[in-house]
């Protein structure tokens, strides 16, 4: 059954069934009458005022009653406001219950209880709707309406538990996944305050190293500095009297060779300054 005939049986189910249940009895009464004739012209309030005067004059009687509920059926239908519908629809299900006391017509009492679950189908009540038509289905088996009616009441039922159930899985999905994004969120705090520990515990160590290290580039830099100044010191003689005597002599020699091989003038030079290291050297023994 598709989703336009469901619709369509829905609209159906609101309608009353049998209007006409009390001229089935045949039962002369003047105020019955004339509220068949205005239901059937739809002057519904002239209809339950000749209604209410009939039940008044014959209050054991069903047919009365399940003709109130049709037309109070037939009046919440067209109220406009949901306190009015709810009030009315009260109404319309009291007469009803009272057209169904036991051991009267079996159609007739067949009749009221489709109608209670026409009411209650339009109150989404499921299961309400679903046991007036079955009680139906007793009393008149094989009605065509009430089945359909059946029907519709149990695929609507397990449409909304489906959706009711659907809606569960997703909110739990839901907490799930804010539970999980908690649970993250309190690990990376935890990370966090971690992490600030780790550094605070590091940070006395990080700063005797990093002295250390500043204090070895300190040294590194003034050795260098003392080796440059040291380089570029020009070196001073060692006092003679420090090496051997056979070491100057030949140092003499030597420096004697090369002024030979410079010149006469360096050759008079050089002899003046070995005289004068030889009286120095004598002087030094005489010590």
């Amino acid at each position: 059954m598709t989703v336009r005939s469901l619709r369509f049986l829905f609209m159906l189910a609101l309608l009353p069934a049998n209007a006409s249940a009390w001229e089935l009895l045949r039962a002369e009464n003047d105020d019955i009458e004339a509220g068949n004739a205005a239901y059937r012209a739809g002057r519904l309030a002239e209809a339950l005022a000749a209604y209410d005067r009939a039940a008044r004059a014959l209050p054991s009687e069903p047919g009365v009653h399940l003709d109130r509920g049709l037309v109070l059926m037939a009046q919440a239908a067209q109220a406009e406001d949901a306190e009015t519908r709810e009030r009315l629809g009260a109404a319309a299900r009291q007469a009803l219950l009272l057209a169904t006391t036991p051991g009267r017509d079996r159609p007739l009492r067949g009749t009221a209880y489709h109608n209670l679950g026409n009411l209650a189908l339009s109150d989404r009540k499921w299961d309400a709707a679903i046991d007036a038509y079955r009680r139906s289905l007793r009393l008149r088996p094989g009605n065509t309406d009430t089945q359909w009616n059946l029907e519709l009441a149990m695929r609507m039922k397990e449409q909304e538990e489906q959706q009711q159930q659907e809606q569960q899985q997703q909110q739990e999905q839901q907490q799930q996944q804010q539970e999980q994004q908690e649970q993250q969120q309190q690990q990376q705090q935890q990370q966090q305050g971690q992490g600030q520990d780790q550094e605070r515990q590091q940070d006395p160590q990080q700063q005797q190293d990093q002295q250390e290290q500043q204090e070895q580039q300190e040294q590194q830099q003034d050795q260098e500095q003392r080796q440059e100044q040291q380089s570029g010191q020009e070196p001073h003689d060692a006092p003679e009297t420090d090496q051997p005597a056979e070491a100057r002599q030949r140092q003499d020699i030597e420096a004697l060779l090369d002024a030979l091989q410079q010149g006469e003038q360096n050759l008079e030079r050089e002899r003046a300054r070995a005289r004068a290291r030889a009286i120095r050297r004598n002087v030094e023994k005489d010590w």
